[in-house]
């Protein structure tokens, strides 16, 4: 639980305006317990849990994890965890800025800004 509360509690630190974010995980020991229940409810963050044998809850997210895990993690020798956050960070730009989508022939971003700008 040591690793949840001090994530949740760097996440408050760079956001602390959570009032109405959604936490999403899978059915975990630790997001069973009182004092990570107590920490959503006094930031006033809503829980949201898959159901047993039902993937579908948290597709988007495993579909997402997926890729990073092929197109990255899988890839790297990570030896610890500055170096980790790291190639996180380093995915998460690439991901959004450059890789360009089969489907959409758009990065996230260009996909997003184009939606944007027609809504």
């Amino acid at each position: 639980f040591n690793l949840v509360r001090n994530t949740l509690n760097e996440l408050y630190k760079n956001n602390p305006c959570l009032s109405g974010a959604i936490i999403h995980s899978d059915q975990g020991f630790h997001y069973q317990l009182e004092s990570f229940r107590k920490w959503i409810d006094k930031q006033n963050v809503l829980q949201s849990m898959s159901r047993k044998g039902n993937c579908l809850d948290n597709s988007l997210v495993e579909s997402q994890i997926g890729l990073m895990k092929k197109e990255c993690l899988y890839r790297e020798k990570i030896d610890s965890l500055t170096t980790l956050k790291k190639v996180c960070s380093d995915y998460k730009k690439w991901f959004n800025y450059e890789r360009i989508s089969r489907k959409k022939e758009l990065t996230p971003i260009e996909y997003r800004n184009k939606f944007l700008k027609i809504a």
